[in-house]
């Protein structure tokens, strides 16, 4: 079967064109999403405000859950702040916070804590937290050894996600193992 005129060859022209195009679009779009880094991380679902040895501490928590290694991560963390303006309206003023630990060689398991102390951004309003503290952003960028690329991570968290006086319970606990093996680590993500 073959074409007889000249409209004829020319409409099977332009439909071999167009499904070369269609195929390298698909075969793409398949390469391009089997080749996407999948770097999971997981957030705590809530920032704590705990008190130790007198001074308050803002903390949050994540974890890797992607079978392979992350390096090199570096974290930021921002803070909405409500406040009203001269007029008496409410106004947010975001504020980067210093943290004690922002960078990691290895992301595993890290504990991000923020001092709430003089020269704080969130000093003076310390004793209305709850009111006050708006939002906060989380901004994460760690190289994936998997890919050989670096990955940004976003997590937010909202006023109502906020936990006054308490402690994030392990993730991470000893287990028994056969004498020969010496020990093991078992990783509980609740």
């Amino acid at each position: 079967v073959y074409p007889a005129c000249d409209s004829a060859e020319l409409f099977v022209l332009l439909e071999s064109y167009v499904a070369l195009l269609v195929s390298f679009w698909f075969s793409g779009f398949m390469l391009f999403a089997a080749m996407r880094p999948r770097s999971r991380v997981r957030f705590s679902k809530n920032f704590l405000l705990t008190t130790q040895e007198g001074e308050l501490h803002l903390t949050l928590r994540m974890v890797r859950e992607s079978p392979h290694a992350l390096r090199d991560a570096r974290v930021t963390v921002q803070a909405l702040v409500l406040e009203a303006d001269a007029r008496g309206a409410t106004v947010g003023r975001c504020e980067e916070l210093r943290l004690e630990a922002c960078t990691a060689p290895s992301l595993d398991h890290w504990l991000i804590s923020h001092s709430v102390e003089p020269g704080s951004p969130l000093w003076d309003i310390r004793d209305a937290l709850e009111t006050r503290l708006s939002a906060l952003e989380v901004s994460l960028c760690v190289f994936d050894t998997a890919y050989m690329q670096e990955v940004r991570l976003y997590a937010s968290y909202a006023a109502n996600e906020f936990v006054r006086n308490a402690h994030f319970t392990p993730m991470t606990r000893l287990v028994d193992a056969p004498p020969n093996l010496g020990f093991s680590l078992r990783a509980s993500l609740g």
